[in-house]
């Protein structure tokens, strides 16, 4: 549960066997149903006692209907997860599972005529996780929720609605009563976004990125060309208006006597730029509360003879791992070879971005943005929903990884992060070359196809294009470069330790993943930028 000064709170595992012992033995005199229902889910997590975990999932269900309540639904509805979660792992569709689906189908029944949030939806989701569930039954229901949310409106929920109804109507074989509904999310988007625009404070940059996920949304839903393209001109119009709003937070460094005074005044301003604003307002702020690197000034940087020490332009220098074998070379910046200088540059420019700018850029705006957020949002998991669902970004039935892994990162779990977002972000940039018509697989003699890795992608001249030339030098440089980072490498092949992955660069590759997230269509970004 909690991580402090080298210190943890306690899990099952701790439990010596006595102890087991021990609460084997009142396990059936515990007369609470929710401290039943623990002690006999941690004899099950560390015995695997199938007794203890049928005692569980009567206690559960027990427990939950103590804590029933409509308007303080979670605790509820998590002691009906676990009981379909246990019932599942003792034997599906068998007495104990059967049971807590019912228990679960019984609560959707109670809960139907007041129903005014998402209880109804969480229950449904439990159902169709576990593969069960009436869709004849619940595909109506979700709809007629969707209205009631519409009505209000809420057009958060009255889209999570829209989406069981679509997965309920896709389980039933009604596959244009999905695609109606997947035209209904589209809307619950686009109207989202228009509220960002008539608000007393209208924010154009909200409602640029609702109105992406409109547009992605009706694609999805193959809906009409002359819809898709009428809602995209709007999607650019809102991100013209939206640059106004996007302001980098800078301060000049150089010949600054009073250095750490600015470093304090930036660091304030960037938990300023998010503070007090609503948490999905906050976060796309978050996501432009710095910018990516400008490769072509760090060069010019570079490149002066009086900027850097005269060791890097005379001799060459090596980067190593931790165990402290050489990992690559650089060879000298004042090399006659014209190849080994433009070598050298580049590799100089990703040592300088590791030591000096990554660092700075996280130190003064990001992680002070990050805790403010934090601070004022005590977000879970559903919350940063709107950044993955319908998003050009993240791949269909990859929303799940991206969820997880954005949200580990918002509340500094950067190991957590770093393992689920990696592997996506290479997936994602495949996903976008192959949608552009770049072949990202090689055909061998052998008649064999393997997919091109992270590292030719992201040196692909395209990258460039695609994503911008700060982007594409910073994903590589810490992903692949091993001058930079090589995150990607170092983390896929069990290099780096726990400590060697909280760093301001972990932070930084983290925040890139969000600022992706919040830019879901990088054409229309380019666009609007010209």
């Amino acid at each position: 549960m909690a991580i402090w000064d080298g210190r943890r709170s306690a899990i099952p595992e701790d439990l010596l066997a006595a102890d087991l012992d021990a609460l084997s033995g009142v396990l059936a005199e515990i007369q609470d149903a929710e401290f039943r229902a623990r002690v006999a889910d941690v004899l099950w997590v560390c015995r695997k006692d199938y007794k203890a975990a049928q005692t569980a999932v009567d206690a559960y269900i027990e427990s939950s209907r103590v804590l029933e309540s409509g308007d303080m639904w979670p605790p509820f509805s998590e002691r009906l997860e676990r009981a379909m979660q246990l019932g599942a792992k003792i034997g599906r569709l068998k007495q104990f599972h059967l049971k807590a689906i019912q228990a679960v189908e019984d609560a959707i029944a109670r809960h139907e005529p007041t129903e005014k949030g998402l209880l109804c939806a969480r229950l449904m989701h439990f159902l169709l996780a576990d593969r069960v569930g009436d869709a004849k039954k619940y595909a109506p229901l979700s709809e007629k929720f969707a209205k009631i949310m519409e009505g209000v409106p809420n057009w958060h929920f009255a889209r999570d609605y829209w989406q069981l109804k679509a997965v309920w109507d896709s389980k039933d074989g009604k596959l244009d009563d999905a695609r109606t509904a997947q035209l209904q999310i589209a809307n619950t988007y686009v109207k989202l976004a228009e509220s960002f625009t008539t608000a007393a404070q209208p924010s154009y940059l909200g409602a640029a990125g609702w109105m992406a996920k409109a547009v992605q949304a009706l694609r999805e839903a193959k809906a009409d060309a002359t819809d898709i393209e009428n809602t995209h001109r709007r999607l650019l119009d809102f991100q013209k208006r939206s640059m106004s709003e996007m302001e980098t937070i800078q301060i000049p460094l150089e010949n600054a006597p009073d250095l750490e005074k600015k470093l304090e005044e930036s660091a304030k301003a960037a938990a300023a730029h998010v503070a007090g604003h609503c948490f999905e307002d906050a976060i796309i702020r978050f996501a432009f509360v710095a910018e990516p690197s400008r490769p072509d000034e760090l060069k010019k940087r570079i490149e002066d003879p009086n900027s850097g020490g005269v060791f890097t332009q005379l001799f060459g220098t090596t980067t190593v791992r931790s165990d402290g074998q050489t990992s690559d070379t650089k060879p000298p910046l004042a090399s006659d070879d014209p190849k080994e200088r433009e070598i050298a540059v580049l590799k100089e420019m990703y040592s300088q971005a590791r030591t000096v700018d990554w660092r700075l850029r996280v130190q003064v705006s990001i992680e002070p943005a990050r805790q403010q957020i934090v601070s004022e949002h005590p977000a879970r998991p559903m919350d940063l929903m709107f950044l993955v669902q319908d998003n050009p970004f993240v791949p269909l039935g990859r929303e799940g990884l991206f969820l997880r892994g954005l949200h580990a990162g918002l509340h500094g779990d950067l190991v957590l992060a770093l393992h689920l977002l990696l592997p996506q972000i290479e997936n994602s940039v495949r996903e976008i070359f192959t949608a552009r018509g770049i072949i990202t697989s090689k055909l061998e003699s052998d008649q064999t196809q393997d997919e091109r890795d992270m590292g030719w992608m992201l040196a692909h001249a395209e990258m460039s294009k695609i994503f911008g030339p700060g982007m594409a030098f910073d994903l590589r440089g810490l992903l692949v470069e091993r001058f930079g980072l090589n995150l990607r490498n170092d983390i896929a092949h069990g290099l780096l330790a726990e400590s060697q992955m909280v760093t301001e660069g972990a932070l930084y590759a983290w925040w890139l993943t969000l600022r992706l997230c919040c830019i879901p269509i990088a054409a229309a970004q380019q666009e609007s930028k010209a």
